[in-house]
């Protein structure tokens, strides 16, 4: 990412971001925040993060709940799979 020259920038940067739900970048920013704001250029930097908070929270339980449907899948699967016989069964 390259660096941005003014908050400004950083702020449009960062409303994408978390339009887009990309954490990555999300991260990026934080790490290259700026340090000179106008006091409401702050405020919305630090409404911003709070989004971005509750983004991330979201997308754990989203992540927490599609975990547990697979392990779930998964468990059926293993359930309803036809019992393997060893070679050495003589009487099957």
């Amino acid at each position: 990412m390259q660096p941005l020259s003014n908050s400004g920038e950083w702020l449009r940067a960062f409303k994408v971001a978390l339009i887009e739900k990309n954490v990555t970048g999300m991260q990026q920013l934080l790490d290259a925040i700026p340090e000179h704001y106008e006091l409401s250029e702050y405020e919305e930097a630090q409404y911003l993060c709070n989004e971005a908070v509750t983004l991330l929270h979201g997308l754990k339980e989203e992540t927490a709940d599609t975990l547990r449907h697979l392990e779930k899948n998964l468990r059926f699967l293993e359930a309803t799979q036809r019992t393997k016989t060893s070679l050495l069964d003589i009487t099957s």
